[in-house]
């Protein structure tokens, strides 16, 4: 060799690599010229098969995360995390479709911001176990202001963040637009709080049953008239009761119930 002084550090450094693939070492006498030439280039070609392998699986997280990504930023539902006080870390595009709040602006700033001023105690209230137990969970109902001024019904799933280690660095869930069932919710409690407040008001006695002729309700015109109040009725029979509760004459106002007037 030309330099033998550095044959000892060629060597150390070839047993090196050697070590670092898991092979056994070479002693002094394996280092031909020959055998050293061969050695090198099945290292080099070993490497750049490592190398080829290496890209390959990068290339495929890339094409998974791209995919995963693809998919979370066409949802309809928004996908959230926040660090330990609350801060926006992420959102996906759902974010501004629903509140009109641009991602840009939102992220870094706290998610108590664009919760309703009447919700925020309870939502602070409902989301604090996260920050104390891993395996939390909190599922509960809030309004979000929207960047017109209005509001949106959310339910909010999270679950604590952690980190490598397991240690709780803040929240992530998902933010669910439930404010058409809740709009249709309210419509229906309306409706039922009218028709209530028209039957008390009905000048003739009324009174309802379910299909196995048990009350489940009574006007006030029906109080006046037997002089009984109606938890006294509730849930029973007529052969429960005196005689003056049993009456005739039925008008079916639906398959589950009875309305029987008198």
């Amino acid at each position: 060799m030309n330099a033998p002084g550095n044959f000892p550090l060629l060597c150390d450094a070839i047993n090196h690599v050697l070590a670092a693939n898991d092979r056994a070492p070479l002693d002094a006498a394996d280092f031909g010229s020959d055998a050293l030439v061969e050695l090198i280039a099945q290292l080099l070609k070993e490497r750049d098969s490592a190398q080829m392998e290496a890209l390959a699986i990068q290339e495929e997280q890339l094409k998974s995360e791209q995919k995963y990504r693809h998919v979370v930023e066409s949802l309809r539902e928004v996908i959230f995390q926040t660090d330990w006080e609350g801060s926006w870390l992420y959102l996906n595009p759902a974010w501004t479709a629903i509140t009109g709040f641009s991602l840009g602006k939102s992220i870094g700033t706290n998610i108590l911001n664009y919760v309703h001023p009447d919700d925020q105690q309870r939502h602070y209230e409902m989301c604090l176990p996260l920050m104390k137990k891993a395996d939390a969970r909190c599922r509960h109902e809030v309004r979000f202001v929207t960047m017109d001024g209005g509001f949106r019904w959310f339910e909010v799933y999270a679950w604590p963040a952690l980190d490598e280690r397991g240690n709780i660095i803040g929240a992530m869930g998902t933010l669910n637009d439930v404010t058409v069932r809740r709009d249709a919710e309210e419509k229906l409690r309306e409706q039922l709080h009218f028709n209530q407040m028209l039957i008390e008001t009905l000048p003739n006695p009324l009174f309802f049953k379910d299909r196995e002729g048990r009350y489940l309700g009574v006007n006030k015109s029906w109080e006046a008239y037997f002089g009984e109040q109606r938890e006294d009725c509730l849930g029973k029979r007529d052969a429960e009761l005196g005689s003056a509760w049993a009456c005739g004459g039925a008008l079916h106002q639906n398959s589950d119930a009875e309305l029987l007037q008198h």
